[in-house]
């Protein structure tokens, strides 16, 4: 029964989770189209955002729609079976749906607080499944370093393909801006000199409860990372994520 108590509490507390993340969605979205509403001098009464939704959704080619929805699921189930990948040498098998959910929170919590999405996928699966933050967030670290190097070769193909175009763009890019001599020298002076304080005092602050907390929690992190290392079977991680890769273009 305290078993079945706990998943139902871990249920409650995601599923209010994602609710206030929709709420935090919908409030930011409905403040903004009241107030483009205002500018064009549209009354309050005729300016409802869920019409607004809706009627657009009626406008909507389904047959594109539904091509991005395969594309989008696609490349998730793919990044499910990749994370599963980096957590097994780590000793941990989540299933297959608490990892898939715990990445759709993850797109949730970004459309509510930009940036946090890998937080909340993290702890999401580390609650669930009793694995420490810090790993689950090492292999997040992996997970998305391989979609940056897909990114990566893509752009490179693409650079290759209309070399003019995306020549012209940066020249114009990179003259447009200037960055002080003197702010280099500062930054460069600064870096210097605060990692000699911090040799020449690491005994001290080592020893530090802290400091040595702090350490841990990196070398979980580090594990997460290395984990990539590991996986059972190195060309069907590749797979995964060139299959990711055109989903996430």
């Amino acid at each position: 029964m305290k078993k079945i108590g706990g998943q139902i509490a871990r249920f409650l507390i995601f599923f209010s989770a994602g609710m206030g993340i929709l709420y935090l969605v919908y409030h930011n979205l409905n403040s903004s189209y009241q107030a483009d509403c205002a500018l064009k001098g549209i009354p309050r009464e005729e300016c409802s955002l869920m019409n607004k939704v809706w009627t657009d959704f009626l406008q909507v080619d389904l047959s594109w729609l539904s091509l991005v929805l395969i594309a989008f699921m696609i490349s998730n189930v793919l990044r499910t079976f990749r994370w599963q990948m980096l957590l097994r040498p780590l000793g941990y098998s989540p299933g297959f749906l608490t990892a898939f959910f715990s990445i759709m929170l993850g797109y949730f919590a970004n459309l509510g607080i930009p940036r946090m999405g890998e937080v909340f996928r993290g702890l999401a699966l580390s609650k669930h499944d009793d694995i420490p933050f810090e790993k689950v967030m090492g292999t997040i670290v992996t997970d998305r370093i391989m979609d940056v190097v897909m990114l990566g070769i893509f752009l490179l193909l693409g650079f290759w393909v209309e070399f003019d175009t995306f020549w012209s763009f940066l020249s114009g890019a990179l003259q447009s801006k200037s960055i002080s001599p003197l702010s280099i020298t500062v930054l460069t002076l600064f870096l210097i000199g605060g990692g000699a304080l911090l040799l020449f005092t690491r005994n001290t602050w080592s020893q530090w409860k802290m400091v040595r907390v702090i350490a841990d929690k990196l070398m979980g992190f580090w594990e997460g990372i290395k984990s990539v290392k590991s996986v059972s079977s190195p060309p069907l991680f590749i797979f995964y994520t060139v299959g990711i890769g055109p989903c996430i273009l």
